[in-house]
């Protein structure tokens, strides 16, 4: 399995782009068998998309710097070409039902001449990586490059998703989409639970996860994934108490708009307010007044928006009104 090595990552570092793979969120959920090393080939390659793109352009690069970035050395010229020749046998597949699916190509041609590498993208799929405004996902191509498991990725990709712009979220899936998501039809739930949830490692990206079965009588029929971020955006100012207006000095308007983003759903000013009040109720606070509270305001939205974003939808449309506490605690 090729992991991104210190000198491929320097190399990825120098790319002229902000690194980072954009797709709208259908193409995610598509299915396509892709192996670890195809996932990393195609993010290189995508993540080379700049967002004021009109079409979709040739990817050019050396290719003792496109080996590298995917972790295969910088001499694997013959891998190469078997990886690249191989992502004719594993197109996307759009699957409503057996009267309803398409297939596409991710390349129309790719090749290596002069020691570079040219690979054109699908025309098709232009619709799904140029100009998306609404229902798509962004993550840095790096994570990517730095997970091992081919289902790592995917799982990744699809965590990103469905989080959106939340710092936690409870995702329901059914087993049989499950299933079609990772193209593991034929594979008995005792194989996934112990070859992937149970290795599930995330621990090189930006969120966990951890998931619970969801039976019917003795019959796993669901999954559920509580997924978190683990970076936290702080404030980079100091957020002090003023023991004389009884209120937190430093936060502004754009402060407010950001939680609010931050913690979609939530009466932010309403959650200051009442931790305002909490801090006028704590006998010492005039011996805190020199305190940076920005960590604390965070942790108690966050803690208040725990509560009140579980009541969201599974994925499917359906209201989930579960507590996290009750799934997994």
């Amino acid at each position: 399995m090729s992991v991104i090595t210190n000198d491929g990552l320097e190399t990825y570092k120098a790319l002229k782009n902000n690194n980072v793979i954009k797709k709208d969120n259908d193409l995610i959920f598509t299915r396509c068998d892709l192996s670890a090393d195809q996932i990393k080939t195609l993010g290189v390659v995508l993540s080379q998309i700049y967002k004021d793109d009109d079409e979709l352009k040739p990817f050019i690069m050396p290719a003792r710097q496109f080996l590298k970035i995917i972790g295969l050395g910088d001499e694997n010229y013959s891998y190469l070409n078997i990886l690249l020749k191989s992502f004719i046998k594993k197109p996307i597949e759009s699957f409503r039902d057996n009267k309803n699916w398409k297939i596409y190509s991710w390349f129309t041609d790719a090749g290596c001449s002069g020691g570079i590498v040219e690979i054109n993208l699908n025309p098709k799929l232009a619709p799904y990586l140029l100009n998306l405004k609404q229902k798509f996902t962004t993550y840095p191509l790096n994570i990517i490059l730095n997970l091992r498991s081919k289902y790592d990725m995917k799982l990744y990709e699809v965590f990103v998703s469905v989080l959106g712009g939340k710092q936690g979220f409870i995702y329901i899936i059914k087993i049989d989409d499950f299933k079609k998501l990772l193209n593991i039809e034929k594979m008995p739930f005792s194989k996934i639970k112990q070859s992937i949830l149970d290795k599930i490692n995330l621990k090189n990206a930006d969120i966990s996860a951890e998931y619970k079965t969801i039976k019917s009588g003795n019959k796993v029929v669901k999954l559920s994934f509580l997924i978190k971020r683990t970076s936290k955006k702080i404030l980079s100012r100091k957020i002090t108490f003023n023991p004389a207006t009884l209120k937190f000095d430093g936060i502004e308007f754009g402060d407010i708009v950001w939680y609010s983003t931050e913690f979609d759903g939530l009466d932010v000013e309403k959650e200051i307010e009442k931790m305002q009040d909490w801090v006028v109720r704590k006998t010492d606070f005039n011996n805190l007044k020199e305190k940076d509270w920005s960590i604390d305001i965070f942790e108690w939205l966050q803690r208040a928006w725990d509560r009140y974003a579980w009541n969201d939808y599974d994925g499917t449309g359906q209201v989930c009104t579960s507590s996290p506490y009750d799934i997994f605690y």
